[in-house]
C-alpha cells in the first residue's frame, strides 16, 4: 500500500522473504491493526513517508497506550519533538484511547516531506524541568484502582490526577510519569492492573530519577527509536543517551547493513553514552 512493493515467501514456515519495495506512495491513508500498537506503525511509516515528495495523512486504529510500546503521549510528546531537530515534521492526534490487548483506539498523523532531514543532534543536558505530572488513565469501570495508583505516586510529583475516558472496551489503568522539560521530555509508563500499586510506583519514581540524575537527554527508549532517523539523517547526527539497553545494540548492525553509515559509541559521564553518526562505503 505504501510502497507498492513484490513480496515472495510471506507464508508460514517459509525459510526465505522478499521484500522489493517500489516507490513511495504519499497520500491518505486508513489502517486498521486490531490491537496492535498505533505508534509502533506510524514509526515504521514515517522514515520513507517523510522522504515522499507530497505530504500524508492517516487514520490508524489499535491499541494506543499499552505495554512494550511507545504510549500516544510519549510518541506525540517526546518522539516527534526530537525529530523536530532534523526538520521532520509530523503532527499526530489522539481521537479515541484504546489499550492493549483489547485495541479501540484511534488516531490521526500529518507527516509533511522531508527528503533530506538534517543532522539529529541532541548531545547535551537542555533547558530545565518545568513540571513533572502523573497521570493514570481508566474507566468508570475501574476507578478504584486508578485512585490507589495516583495515591502511590502522587507524592513524587507537581502535579498528580487521574483522568477517566470514554468510550472504549479496556477496563485497565495506565500509569504515567511525565518530565516536561524546557527543551527536551521524558515520558515513563507502566499497565497498572496487575502489580501491587506501591510497586508501581517505586518503579516508576526510580526510572524518573535514574533520567534526572544521569543528565543525558535521551532515555533508554528514546534512543532505541531514534537510530532509523539517524541514520536517514545521516553523519553528523549525534545523541547524548543514557546507558544503552540490548535494544540499541541489536538494532545498529541491522541499520549498518543496509545504510551507508556507520555508528560509533563513545564513553560519557555517569554511564551514559554519545551515540554518533559516522560515513561508511557500503561493500559491493
Amino acid at each position: 500500500m505504501i510502497s507498492n512493493a513484490t513480496v515472495e515467501g510471506a507464508f508460514l514456515r517459509s525459510s526465505e522473504l522478499s521484500f522489493s519495495p517500489g516507490e513511495v506512495q504519499p497520500g491518505s491513508h486508513q489502517i486498521s491493526i486490531g490491537c496492535a500498537s498505533t505508534s509502533l506503525l506510524l514509526q515504521t511509516l514515517l522514515p520513507a513517508l517523510c522522504r515522499a515528495d507530497s505530504p500524508s495523512t492517516f487514520r490508524i486504529r489499535g491499541s494506543t497506550h499499552g505495554r512494550g510500546s511507545p504510549p500516544f503521549d510519549f510518541l506525540e510528546r517526546v518522539y516527534l519533538r526530537a525529530l523536530q531537530r532534523a526538520g521532520i515534521s509530523v503532527k499526530v492526534r489522539l481521537l479515541k484511547m484504546g489499550f492493549l490487548p483489547d485495541g479501540g483506539g484511534e488516531i490521526t498523523a500529518e507527516i509533511q516531506p522531508c527528503r533530506q532531514p538534517s543532522p539529529l543532534v541532541l548531545d547535551r543536558p537542555e533547558g530545565i524541568v518545568e513540571n513533572i505530572l502523573v497521570r493514570v488513565l481508566t474507566k468508570e469501570a475501574n476507578l478504584k484502582r486508578a485512585r490507589q495508583l495516583l495515591n502511590a505516586i502522587a507524592p513524587f510529583a507537581d502535579d498528580a490526577r487521574y483522568e477517566v475516558f470514554e468510550p472504549g472496551p479496556s477496563s485497565k489503568a495506565f500509569c504515567m510519569v511525565e518530565i516536561a522539560g524546557s527543551h527536551v521530555s521524558e515520558i515513563l509508563s507502566c499497565p497498572g492492573i496487575t502489580k501491587p500499586p506501591r510497586r508501581i510506583a517505586k518503579g516508576l519514581s526510580n526510572l524518573a530519577l535514574d533520567w534526572l540524575n544521569c543528565g543525558a537527554p535521551v532515555g533508554h527508549h528514546l534512543a532505541n527509536q531514534l537510530l532509523v532517523p539517524m541514520a536517514l539523517a545521516g553523519p553528523g547526527s549525534r545523541i547524548l543517551a543514557m546507558k544503552p539497553d540490548r535494544r540499541v545494540h541489536i538494532a545498529i548492525p541491522i541499520i549498518e547493513a543496509f545504510l551507508p553509515v556507520k555508528f560509533e559509541l563513545t564513553p560519557a559521564p555517569r554511564g551514559c553514552k554519545f551515540i554518533s553518526v559516522l560515513p561508511r562505503t557500503l561493500p559491493m
